[in-house]
């Protein structure tokens, strides 16, 4: 029977996700109930009551890349999937190590939307004859996706406001530089960029760049002759997290009034697509 499938909004940041998997006309929720399932199970013979064998390459574990925002499907690799007697299961395992069972039989499970929200980081699909486990297959999931920037004061308790198009923080003055985070999630990895639009009025200018190897931060030589080198700093990191994050840390020190109310711009680039987000220096008088 038919069932229309319900998407759950999920948030990441400061985007709003949809994300429905669907097997045929059976339709499920890709966060659903959480179970306990061996992703072990054992294997005994595979063939079916004629003594066909059914399991053709499920014994091999496949690394699939699906496009972020695409529908794409994984298929159990069977001889054969028809017979009274056979059945086949799909399973989910989630970022804490526990499975979801997505109740579906079938040798195709597609995935509509997808995203690192919403895609577990392996699926199983697992063949039964007559009741018995009799092979299973591993698909290892890899999210391919624009990059996704994401702004934020390295240190806590520092006052900001957040609108449409930009982060606002706001900085005492001191001879200290403040850390402003550049976070950057993508597969695969990006170019990220520091920049400062429209420069005194005039055209952007380029304050330095991450590549997509590497943790090595790289100042343009136009702003190092600048006369503000003196006063900011980049250095580049990698976080341990199934996002695939790199951050381009940019420290910078305010002082007289010319430097507040300036905008910054962190831009990254990858195959899959670009994104950016600005943040605006305000002065904290506190």
């Amino acid at each position: 029977m038919h069932e229309s499938a319900t998407p759950v909004h999920l948030f990441t940041r400061d985007k709003k996700i949809e994300c429905t998997t669907m097997w045929r006309t059976f339709s499920i929720v890709c966060v659903c109930y959480l179970v306990r399932v061996s992703l072990n199970q054992t294997t005994t013979k595979s063939q079916d009551e004629s003594g066909q064998d059914i399991c053709g390459g499920t014994r091999q574990a496949r690394t699939v890349g699906l496009k972020k925002g695409e529908t794409e499907s994984l298929q159990c690799n069977l001889t054969r999937t028809a017979g009274p007697n056979i059945t086949i299961k799909w399973y989910a395992e989630n970022q804490n190590k526990v499975n979801i069972d997505l109740h579906v039989s079938g040798d195709t499970l597609t995935i509509r939307n997808v995203s690192k929200t919403c895609v577990a980081a392996l699926y199983r699909c697992e063949v039964f004859v007559s009741g018995s486990s009799v092979c299973n297959q591993t698909f290892n999931t890899i999210v391919l996706s624009p990059p996704a920037v994401y702004i934020y004061p390295e240190e806590e308790n520092i006052k900001i406001e957040l609108h449409d198009d930009l982060l606002e923080i706001f900085l005492r003055r001191g001879g200290k530089k403040w850390e402003i985070v550049c976070s950057v999630d993508a597969d695969s990895p990006s170019n990220i960029t520091w920049y400062e639009p429209l420069r005194h009025g005039m055209k952007d200018m380029v304050i330095g760049y991450l590549g997509e190897k590497g943790n090595t931060a790289t100042m343009t030589d136009e702003f190092l002759k600048s006369g503000d080198s003196y006063r900011t700093v980049l250095h580049g990191r990698t976080v341990s997290n199934n996002l695939s994050t790199r951050e381009l840390v940019m420290g910078i020190q305010v002082g007289d009034d010319k430097t507040y109310n300036r905008t910054y711009t962190c831009s990254a680039t990858n195959k899959y697509g670009t994104d950016s987000w600005s943040v605006k220096i305000m002065r904290d008088y506190s």
